[in-house]
């Protein structure tokens, strides 16, 4: 009987899923990422639960959505206690909780943005945990390794491509360096969805103006904005780098073939798409995000569009190859089936959820999103009487999501009724409390 494999969970902060050039994309060159998905599956339609870190994060660790287990902004003292308590209580009982009952040596290493304090391990579960820099994540998991008898889980946690977002303020990145960028003229052209969409909900530039010192974008000029993407397409190449460490790492202690590898990101970057930086909104360049999956053995590539919740399926999928069993209330599905090509059921829409907030309090506007094979629906809290809070996207047809449906839907009509209602039978199977104002 073969053993137990290894987990190894890796995951960036801001990634999103055509930052790699495996998915085609030639302005940035990852070929650590692309060896993994060359070795594995590759899920190009998986969505983030809520595209902002510390909500997503908790997501990844718990399996829930973030109305379920109430981390919905970034504020890591609010939700504390009541997060907390819902932990102790086996509401929502986190990953290396799990694993470490199930006998998994467990390690996180890297940036933790998670509602629970680092030295309660009796919740969070992880034996060893070092919080630091991305560069020293390569050498304090091999420190875990070799001191590891047994199977283990070990969660690497990146900060970028993150950085970009202290790049866009003139900030200094935290750990690593960029160049000055170059001339715009040579620097990555504009997206084709550069323009801001029609019949845009109210509360996206709401947003965007309430968070001026952050989201520093409405004053770019076309060169600025050129000059970001190449920004950002080099961080994400500098996160590719530390994870070819990582794999490095797993090759020099012979462990690479009897450890299941899960790439994923928290959420994507706007990378200019629609004049946006940074995550919050349900555009696809926000909430669309990495998820490679590389079991141990060998497999040949493959690709699939299945619609996923990375944030819910993860869990369930780490859990499902340790041969532990999926926690009571977790919402999400193994992806081992779609994995092996064996019986999966398929889901047919997947949600996301946002809750504007900056400045550790909210705004007081949430959104939904519900996304199908073909179509995205939205909907936010209106912002003032002859707002426009919904949107529809045929993503067939306007993958760039500039034309708006809802107010002249035609022929999609019936499409737009159906995902209305697949929106409420979804918040009634969650206990969804938010309904749009």
């Amino acid at each position: 009987m073969m053993s137990r494999p290894n987990l190894l969970f890796v995951f960036g902060d801001e990634q999103w899923a055509s930052a790699m050039s495996c998915a085609d994309n030639d302005d940035l060159c990852t070929p650590n990422l692309d060896k993994l998905a060359a070795d594995g599956m590759r899920f190009t339609q998986a969505v983030c639960s809520q595209p902002l870190c510390v909500p997503s994060r908790t997501t990844l660790m718990t399996g829930v959505m973030p109305h379920t287990h109430g981390v919905t902004f970034n504020d890591l003292r609010a939700p504390n206690v009541e997060f907390n308590h819902g932990v102790r209580e086996g509401h929502w009982p986190m990953m290396g909780r799990l694993l470490a009952d199930a006998g998994y040596a467990t390690g996180y290493f890297g940036k933790w943005h998670l509602p629970v304090d680092p030295a309660n391990e009796d919740a969070h579960g992880f034996q060893q945990l070092d919080i630091g820099l991305d560069g020293e994540i390569p050498r304090n998991l091999a420190k875990f390794v070799q001191q590891t008898d047994g199977p283990f889980l070990a969660v690497a946690g990146f900060t970028n491509p993150h950085n970009i977002c202290q790049w866009s303020r003139g900030a200094n990145l935290p750990d690593v360096t960029l160049p000055q960028a170059p001339p715009p003229d040579v620097c990555p052209s504009l997206p084709a969805n550069f323009g801001i969409p029609d019949d845009e909900p109210g509360w996206i530039r709401e947003f965007q103006r309430r968070r001026a010192w952050n989201y520093v974008a409405p004053g770019y000029d076309e060169d600025q904005w050129r000059q970001y993407r190449w920004a950002y397409w080099r961080l994400c190449e500098e996160l590719d780098r530390q994870i070819g460490n990582v794999m490095a790492v797993l090759r020099m202690y012979g462990l690479d073939e009897n450890t299941l590898i899960v790439f994923s990101s928290d959420h994507g970057d706007g990378v200019g798409a629609h004049r946006w930086t940074q995550k919050q909104v349900f555009y696809e360049e926000c909430v669309n995000v990495p998820l490679i999956v590389r079991p141990p053995g060998e497999m040949p590539p493959l690709e699939t569009s299945r619609l996923t919740n990375a944030g819910l399926d993860i869990l369930p999928t780490l859990l499902d190859y340790a041969g532990v069993p999926v926690p009571p209330g977790a919402q999400g599905h193994s992806l081992r089936p779609a994995i092996e090509q064996s019986e999966d059921s398929q889901p047919n829409y997947v949600v996301t959820e946002t809750d504007f907030c900056g400045n550790g309090s909210r705004f007081g506007a949430s959104g939904r999103m519900v996304r199908t094979e073909g179509f995205k629906y939205c909907v936010y809290d209106r912002l003032y009487e002859d707002d426009t809070p919904e949107q529809f996207f045929d993503l067939r047809n306007d993958p760039g999501e500039m034309h708006n449906l809802v107010r002249e839907p035609g022929a999609f009509g019936p499409a737009l009724e159906d995902h209305r209602c697949l929106l409420r039978e979804w918040q009634e199977e969650t206990d969804d409390p938010w309904r749009p104002t």
